[in-house]
């Protein structure tokens, strides 16, 4: 926000993350920024005469412009959404954007022993995230990036936060099986149980043997 001589103009940024610069808006507007500065909001429009000369000296002159006339704070809360994997993939691909305060919470199913990557981008580095496993241990916090095994079967929490202001980002996330075997020797045998499950599964009885 910045109260200048002939009008109050106001920067924005919408959900999308498009900018918006000097953006007309009546004097009372830029006397509250501790209201609305860095908030999600609603905005009203109308035209508005505006003084038409070289300093703030009145001049008899104005113009017509198309102004903020009202801000209206929006009560955001967090979001929760699962992630999909497309059949047969390891990957999936998330682009979506949020304000500061509230979060993306993603959930994602998987089991004890898989491998996760996640990364996450953002288009003025302003997005981090938690992970969360499935009773609730923060294992992960503020960070960009993680590579781990997996310690339980069940829903993950991927936290996606803004560090200042909207942050518009895109989140990756991968989950691969790692060898998963099992030996059974007897006097005259060895069998080896192998686990077929698919990435994302939480629960699977599909196995194989070799004798």
């Amino acid at each position: 926000m910045n109260q200048g001589d002939l009008a109050c103009y106001v920067d924005l940024v919408d959900l999308d993350g498009q900018k918006y610069s000097s953006v007309y808006a009546i004097f009372e507007i830029c006397e509250q920024p501790e209201t609305f500065l860095n908030k999600t909001v609603r905005l009203s429009y109308q035209q508005e005469s505006f003084n038409d000369c070289q300093s703030a000296e009145p001049c008899g002159q104005t113009r017509l412009e198309t102004a903020i006339t009202e801000m209206t704070l929006i009560a955001q809360s967090n979001r929760t959404r699962r992630i999909q994997f497309d059949r047969g993939a390891t990957s999936s691909i998330v682009k979506d954007s949020v304000v500061r305060g509230p979060s993306d919470i993603y959930l994602v199913g998987a089991l004890a022993s898989q491998t996760m990557k996640i990364s996450l981008s953002s288009l003025e580095n302003n997005a981090v995230f938690d992970l969360v496993t499935p009773k609730g241990t923060i294992i992960k916090q503020e960070v960009t990036s993680v590579n781990l095994v997996l310690p339980l079967n069940g829903d993950y929490k991927i936290i996606v936060g803004g560090t200042r202001g909207n942050a518009t980002y895109q989140l990756y996330v991968e989950i691969n099986n790692t060898e998963t075997t099992q030996t059974l020797r007897t006097k005259n045998f060895k069998i080896t149980i192998n686990s077929n499950c698919r990435e994302g599964e939480v629960t699977c009885d599909n196995v194989s043997y070799e004798q």
